[in-house]
């Protein structure tokens, strides 16, 4: 019994190891509800997108964000990234500014996630306003530029798409 209550402390210190540079998400859906993890009984259960659809489609991701999230951003591409996504594939259009090196602003430190998480600079776009009509449009030149072969993961920065493994998934 202690040492399965030792091995859930351990998945909970690695599931939460972002957060520790960057801080809590302020609004995370996700199946892990803070502080209850080991008294879930259920746990979630998903799987990364399939690999084995007819024709062989990449996957994309799109997603217009704001730069004041950090520690979503980082549970984002966590999540994402498990799920098979590859970010120099992706598409990230950030409302805000681009940063100077050194900047202790919550905007250098979203800069500093996409780095962490290897998302190349050609795959980082920065406006300096947002409208529905304007991320309508970003993501229609998006898909534009994609084969017509590809399926386009589309989601906000607090969207965690689960694929059910029935589906193909790994």
């Amino acid at each position: 019994k202690e040492k399965l209550a030792e091995q859930k402390r351990i998945v909970e210190r690695l599931y939460y190891a972002p957060y520790k540079y960057y801080g809590r998400p302020l609004h995370l859906l996700t199946d892990v509800e803070w502080g209850n993890f080991e008294r879930r009984s259920r746990k979630p259960r998903a799987c990364a997108l399939p690999t084995n659809v007819p024709g062989d489609p990449k996957f994309y991701l799109f997603s217009y964000l704001r730069d004041d999230s950090p520690g979503l951003l980082a549970h984002f591409l966590r999540w994402y990234g498990a799920a098979g996504i590859d970010f120099s594939r992706s598409r990230f259009v950030i409302h805000g500014v681009k940063v100077e090196p050194g900047s202790a602003t919550d905007a250098a430190r979203t800069a500093q996630v996409f780095q962490d998480y290897r998302v190349p600079q050609s795959s980082l776009r920065y406006v300096s306003s947002y409208s529905s009509q304007l991320k309508t449009a970003a993501v229609n030149e998006y898909l534009q530029e994609l084969p017509l072969e590809a399926w386009l993961v589309y989601p906000d920065l607090d969207e965690f798409f689960a694929y059910p493994c029935y589906w193909g998934g790994r």
